[in-house]
């Protein structure tokens, strides 16, 4: 007699054999609910991740739109800075150049 673990074997390299035996298994009662809920459970846990994925997504947006606005203002400041800078130095200059 073959062993179990010699069969799955032989049906994994045989697809069209775990085709058959899908196809037989499905018309036994228990069997098909099984194989329902275990189709079931793996959809319901693709869409969990999918959602997931999503909201990580929407998260990001918004993280990269933050760091934007600190930029922005980051900006700001340091143009705000070297145009005072420059006023600083146009100042000084004029005071230079006159002594």
């Amino acid at each position: 007699m073959m062993e179990a673990k010699a069969i799955v074997k032989l049906l994994k390299e045989d697809k069209e054999a775990l085709k058959e035996l899908a196809e037989e298994l499905v018309l036994v009662p228990d069997v098909r609910l099984a194989i329902i809920n275990a189709v079931i459970r793996d959809v319901a846990t693709k869409d969990y991740v999918r959602e997931e994925i999503r909201a990580s997504e929407d998260r990001l947006r918004a993280e990269i739109q933050e760091v934007k606005k600190d930029l922005r203002a980051m900006m700001q400041i340091g143009f705000t800075a070297l145009g005072l800078l420059m006023v600083a130095l146009g100042f000084y200059l004029g005071y230079v150049l006159r002594v």
